[in-house]
């Protein structure tokens, strides 16, 4: 009857220590990935809604100054059949206002989700 080799089974169970310990390092890997992926999603999901707000206000701001007709450098007026010297009737201005109306609608209903 063989007698079972000391060096060999020393070498099996530190063979199967190391094996047990990159096991449970891979686990701890995995758990602070998750951790890292949570976080980014968060940070994500944060940056969406600023980014959102952030379009919300560009849009107001700018339906504001186009409502009062502030522009950098004022184009000419230009002569119209309808009789107005090409300034906006109150019709455009309805429809620009429901035109700015929809889009910051559209913009709350975003930020909400």
């Amino acid at each position: 009857m063989p007698r079972p080799d000391p060096a060999l089974s020393t070498l099996t169970i530190r063979k199967q220590l190391l094996v047990t310990e990159a096991e449970l390092y891979r686990q701890e890997m995995v758990e602070d990935f998750r951790v890292v992926a949570d976080s980014l999603d968060e940070v994500g999901h944060k940056l969406r809604t600023v980014g959102t707000v952030a379009s919300a206000a560009a849009i107001l701001i700018g339906g504001l100054a186009a409502w009062r007709g502030v522009r950098a450098q004022p184009p000419a007026p230009k002569p119209s059949s309808n009789g107005h010297n090409g300034h906006p009737t109150w019709l455009s201005r309805l429809v620009n206002g429901t035109r700015i109306a929809s889009s910051l609608w559209q913009g709350w209903q975003s930020v909400r989700r």
